[in-house]
């Protein structure tokens, strides 16, 4: 891939009027001798190309250390030095400032740190992502997977149900549990008291059950719900906590459509005489720079544009 193409790339902003008709032309084929390969194909293997680099060859120092590798739920999945979350240290515990978690940047402009992706919690790291919950004035909480799928765990159980858990300085209570839009949205709600300090916070736990762990959902309507939720949730402006399994694949697709919606509300608001534009390649790249293999697949790259081109129905009819 030449400089010019990558530039081209990264300069190509769609204005939001014209992004179903640039969907559209992703669609069709690019070559009739080769059918499945069109738009969607060549912009996703782009970013591939321009990330691979990163994901075999990036800086996984702590990752790697002997007494970190067992935090991992798939070895192949590890957060960069760089952009990890790093947790206070406990006294006498090697280690004990490392889980597989990393920032991720929003768009709009202060927006550093706005979103935590990271893996579905193990049970020997269930404490870790209750220590960092707190630490990072965190109080919403995004699982977008079940916890077993297809006969495999994938994400071991972090919340008390009913009973309080109870690790290390903190304990957490559920206080309130609703199942709504046919079940495929479930939020929760947690109060996390930190023992020690002698102080609380509410968390909001919206787990998103519709999301299979091949393939799509099949509407954007409820993600777009529980992407609304997260935003209203959010009272203390800290990062937006997201996990999946592994904190790449779906993970990824929430980080990439709630950012480029929170810039085009942002633009409406403050450049109202200007058309906000959408550059998905240019955000995937982004993120995939701070945390590898985010938006994992091609199938999961077009949902990014069709949930995006409903939202932006959605601002039209408003």
């Amino acid at each position: 891939m030449s400089k010019k193409e990558t530039t081209d790339y990264e300069n190509m902003g769609v204005p939001i009027s014209m992004f179903k008709e640039h969907l559209e032309k992703l669609i069709h084929k690019l070559d009739p001798n080769a059918p499945i390969f069109n738009g969607f194909d060549e912009e996703f293997n782009f970013i591939e190309n321009q990330t691979a680099n990163d994901q075999f060859f990036g800086d996984y120092k702590s990752a790697l250390l002997s007494y970190n590798k067992q935090k991992h739920r798939y070895a192949n999945v590890l957060p960069p030095e760089t952009t990890r979350v790093k947790l206070q240290h406990l006294e006498g515990q090697d280690g004990s400032d490392f889980i597989n978690a990393n920032y991720i940047n929003g768009l709009v402009p202060n927006s550093q740190n706005a979103y935590i992706a990271t893996q579905g919690p193990l049970e020997a790291t269930l404490p870790d992502f209750w220590r960092m919950v707190w630490e990072v004035k965190s109080c919403v909480v995004v699982m977008l997977t079940r916890e077993v799928e297809k006969g495999r765990i994938k994400c071991d159980k972090y919340w008390p149900d009913p009973d309080p858990l109870t690790f290390g300085d903190f304990k957490l209570t559920i206080s309130d549990q609703e199942e709504c839009e046919k079940e495929e949205l479930i939020e929760r709600k947690f109060t996390l008291f930190n023992t020690k300090e002698n102080a609380s916070r509410p968390i909001s736990h919206l787990q998103y059950t519709a999301w299979p762990d091949h393939g799509v959902p099949l509407s954007p309507n409820s993600f777009l719900s529980l992407m609304e939720d997260a935003y209203r949730f959010n009272h203390t402006g800290g990062p937006i906590v997201v996990h999946c399994s592994a904190g790449i694949g779906r993970s990824g697709v929430f980080c990439i459509v709630h950012s480029i919606v929170e810039k085009i509300l942002y633009d409406l608001k403050n450049h109202p005489q200007e058309e906000p534009t959408i550059n998905v390649v240019k955000a995937v790249l982004a993120a995939r720079r701070q945390r590898p293999g985010m938006v994992q697949t091609k199938e999961q790259y077009m949902f990014v544009y069709l949930a995006l081109l409903e939202r932006i129905r959605e601002l039209r009819r408003k």
